[in-house]
């Protein structure tokens, strides 16, 4: 994949983060592969966070019709709206597959303190 420079654009950040997590769940099954995806969604999730409007794209992402990607933006979400995060995470946790052990790992992390939002 190439790398696409650095945007500042909100509307830009947020489809690439979207299109990045339809990446990453195709290749959960390549961990080599999905390691380096979940750096790159790692790296535009920063950045939407650091802006009001990227993280109102990041709360709007918790109610997106697939799995990976409510998951990710309610990890996220944790930091600034936990209640609405917790929520959403614990709804993830059935029916049972892997979007459901993140999440119940995620939440136990959250619960337990160790959960940082800072990286």
């Amino acid at each position: 994949m190439k790398r696409r420079p650095p945007e500042t654009d909100v509307e830009t950040l947020a489809a690439d983060y979207e299109r990045l997590i339809l990446e990453w769940e195709e290749a959960l099954s390549n961990a080599r592969k999905a390691n380096r995806i979940f750096d790159d969604i790692h790296a535009v999730e920063v950045r939407l966070r650091s802006h009001e409007a990227g993280r109102a794209c990041l709360e709007a992402f918790m109610l997106h019709p697939n799995r990976a990607v409510r998951l990710w933006s309610s990890s996220a979400c944790l930091d600034w709206t936990p209640k609405r995060a917790v929520n959403v995470l614990e709804a993830l946790e059935v029916p049972p597959d892997v979007h459901s052990m993140y999440a119940m790992m995620v939440l136990k992390d959250y619960r337990a303190g160790r959960l940082k939002f800072d990286w």
